[in-house]
């Protein structure tokens, strides 16, 4: 098992956004600290950061290329597209379609 990233304490939205691409890559992970940020301040902050672990090492690579990209801001894409499948209008920052999964083209 991998520390795979580490997220700012209450980053809720970017760590949904990095378990819902690492669940359609079919990447088992777990996570830790993720519900701590409300005892910010009974504990030391740092100890509150969400953290997401890779399971199986042989799948850390993958993992972390996953990670590469989603974290890059030009590779999403800063206009709006629409599901080559469904066809429902989708915000730049998604990378596959909320509604059917379909991945983002190009």
């Amino acid at each position: 098992m991998k520390r795979l990233y580490t997220f700012n304490a209450g980053d809720v939205a970017g760590l949904s956004l990095l378990r819902a691409e690492l669940d359609l890559a079919g990447i088992t992970y777990v996570t830790r600290n993720d519900g701590l940020f409300s005892a910010a301040g009974g504990i030391p902050v740092t100890e509150c950061h969400p953290e997401v672990w890779v399971l199986e090492n042989e799948h850390f690579d993958r993992a972390d290329r996953i990670l590469r990209d989603w974290l890059t801001p030009a590779k999403r894409g800063k206009l709006p597209w629409q599901c080559p499948e469904c066809a429902e209008e989708l915000d730049a920052q998604f990378e596959s379609c909320w509604n059917c999964g379909a991945s983002r083209p190009g």
